[in-house]
């Protein structure tokens, strides 16, 4: 029993002698943190100021098209009877895509047919008696008249049947198949010039006070960049969206920007070669002002600056700068005017 007492007292007096202890290794070890950083200075990271290219852009999203681009739809219902071209193919304007049959019961083309062919026999008969001087010039004007309607109407009739490229271009889509039976304005295909690439993006009415005619625009497609240029810039809202419709052209010589993509568009509202900057993160603020730290001779100082125009992740410095000065880049947070500091490659 007095044994047992012995322990429980022993074991008393030693918990608070191990929690003083223990205190006194971690006070050592922050003091010799401290003195370590006093002796050597406060580990940085540095980086030189030099010029650089800086642009300041609005982004947005646009789905390209063709600089010229037209859907095409059925003039009347029924069976497509031929498909004469694929996606891909060049066409010239007036070329036959698509054709119907004759005698689809939607038009009148054996009529229409039938009465241009007897109109033209008129026009030829008439025109030989009129230059054998066996006819008047009024007979000859009031067949020749007759002539012209009956064919205007024939060839009307055959557009019907007969779907032409409206333009010379690239078929970029086939909407149906021979075969199919479809309604009268169903769409059948899409023509497009394809040596530029346009789009429209919507921006808001704070955007909208930034961008200008002839603005750079800059897209990206599997992994190479374009560059373009603001055509057309609203001077009202569209009401529909609420917002201001914004077009964008880019060369596309190499046709590898595709009709129906989905891109991100950036303007360029800002940009110049000259710029002084730094990231946005390291910029601190007292009541004085906006500040960065320099390396002045192994020692923190610090720099109040002015910013001029700021993007996303960095500031233009315009003034508090100077081309050459070592700005501390990383290990700012500890440190105040006059800080040794020891610099890490």
């Amino acid at each position: 029993m007095e044994t047992k007492l012995l322990k429980k007292y022993l074991l008393v007096l030693l918990l608070p002698a191990l929690f003083f202890a223990g205190c006194s290794k971690e006070e050592v070890e922050s003091k010799s943190m401290e003195q370590l950083q006093a002796e050597n200075g406060i580990p940085v990271t540095v980086e030189k100021i030099e010029p650089q290219h800086f642009e300041k852009t609005l982004d947005f999203f646009g789905q390209l098209s063709g600089i010229k681009q037209s859907i095409n739809g059925a003039m009347i219902g029924g069976r497509v009877e031929k498909i004469n071209v694929k996606v891909g193919d060049w066409v010239k304007k007036g070329d036959i895509i698509a054709e119907w049959p004759n005698d689809a019961t939607a038009g009148m083309y054996i009529q229409t047919k039938s009465a241009y062919e007897m109109a033209e026999k008129n026009y030829t008969r008439m025109k030989a008696l009129l230059e054998a001087g066996q006819t008047s010039q009024a007979n000859f004007d009031g067949v020749k008249t007759q002539y012209e309607v009956a064919k205007r109407n024939f060839e009307l009739q055959n557009q019907l049947y007969r779907l032409e490229a409206p333009f010379d271009g690239m078929i970029t889509n086939i909407a149906v198949n021979e075969g199919d039976n479809i309604d009268a304005k169903k769409q059948v295909f899409t023509i497009a010039q394809l040596y530029k690439m346009k789009t429209k993006v919507w921006a808001n009415e704070d955007e909208i006070q930034f961008i200008k005619k002839g603005m750079k625009a800059i897209t990206k497609f599997r992994g190479v960049t374009y560059t373009g240029k603001v055509t057309d810039v609203a001077i009202t809202p569209d009401p529909a969206k609420q917002a201001f419709y914004v077009e964008v052209e880019f060369d596309n010589h190499d046709k590898q920007l595709i009709t129906g993509i989905t891109l991100g568009i950036n303007i360029v509202i800002y940009e110049t070669d000259n710029a002084l900057l730094v990231p946005r993160n390291i910029v601190k603020q007292d009541k004085e002002g906006m500040y960065v730290f320099v390396n002045e001779g192994g020692k923190a100082a610090k720099r109040y600056v002015k910013n001029g125009v700021e993007s996303g992740i960095y500031y233009q410095v315009n003034e508090g700068l100077n081309i050459g000065d070592i700005l501390i880049v990383k290990g700012s947070g500890k440190l105040e005017n006059g800080s040794k500091i020891n610099v890490i490659e």
